[in-house]
């Protein structure tokens, strides 16, 4: 669903990509952050300058009217219009487990068994009681998890799309106003084929952030691959990723879940207290899943 999703934003069908996202948010809930990312590129032709943006009252102007853009508004309209007629045929047929189980479980989540996530021992030591409101760590713990990782997906995925239609915004500057926005939807048509990497990269921060993380969660970022590698820098100078470069990175990914999976192994078959050992193997693990990405970032190709 989600390639449906990505293939209806390449080609510019805005109304159709709200439906089929709404369809696989309701489906699975993650694919709703793309929502930041692909909201730049609809209606860039109906935007104010940037030139608004030099003082306080422009500033507010300009993002009134961004957000005001009857593209975006239509597309959000059918986006949430679609995801609750479908809520509501499932809560006809099921009533309030549908919505206990398919999204307010996850506001409450605190799973105790030991998962690739930093926030599983945490979490685990909060459960102090059989009854999850007398909990105060597990509560806290468990609702303050949704921050970096939704600053940094869903943010994160806006900044990136912004910065590329700003790059077309400036390249359309000194053109004529009849021509600028023939211009303008061109190259941001140009610009969207670095969509699927912008996806790659929320998807990958959001399951490396999730409070509950496991192997199969890794198959909602790798299957954007093939997309992706062809736009990789493979030279060795500014980052680029090197053939050397891109095996320690397959070493690094594996050989952090192999360090956590001998100390799960341990844990889970052996019976042995290693619940420290187990967490501090998920923090290397998120130090090593933060350097690939900030390494694919950085050896990116934007300007091709």
């Amino acid at each position: 669903m989600v390639i449906v999703v990505l293939a209806f934003a390449l080609h510019r069908r805005w109304m159709a990509c709200a439906a089929m996202l709404a369809f696989s948010a309701h489906w699975k809930i993650y694919p709703i952050i793309y929502i930041s990312s692909i909201l730049p590129f609809i209606g860039v032709e109906d935007d104010p300058k940037v030139d608004l943006c030099s003082d306080i009252h422009g500033l507010l102007q300009y993002w009134l009217r961004w957000c005001l853009n009857k593209k975006r508004l239509a597309f959000i309209a059918v986006f949430l219009g679609s995801f609750f007629l479908l809520l509501s045929l499932t809560y006809l047929f099921w009533g309030f487990p549908v919505l206990e189980h398919t999204y307010l479980y996850h506001v409450g989540r605190t799973d105790h068994r030991h998962n690739f996530s930093v926030y599983f021992y945490p979490l685990y030591l909060g459960l102090t009681s059989s009854i999850w409101s007398t909990n105060p760590q597990s509560r806290v713990l468990g609702l303050a998890a949704f921050f970096p990782q939704m600053v940094l997906s869903i943010y994160g995925g806006f900044l990136l799309a912004r910065s590329l239609v700003l790059q077309d915004r400036s390249a359309t500057t000194d053109t004529k106003k009849t021509s600028t926005l023939t211009a303008r939807s061109s190259m941001t048509e140009d610009q969207m084929k670095h969509l699927p990497f912008i996806f790659f990269v929320q998807t990958f921060i959001f399951v490396t952030l999730n409070k509950v993380c496991t192997s199969q969660y890794f198959m909602w970022y790798l299957w954007f691959l093939p997309l992706v590698i062809p736009h990789l820098s493979t030279s060795t100078k500014g980052g680029g990723v090197s053939m050397y470069k891109a095996l320690l990175m397959i070493a690094v990914w594996v050989g952090a879940q192999a360090l956590w999976l001998s100390q799960g192994y341990l844990l889970e078959f052996l019976g042995n207290n290693v619940f420290p050992q187990l967490w501090a193997s998920g923090l290397i693990m998120l130090a090593a899943n933060s350097w690939i990405v900030a390494s694919l970032i950085s050896s990116y190709r934007w300007d091709e």
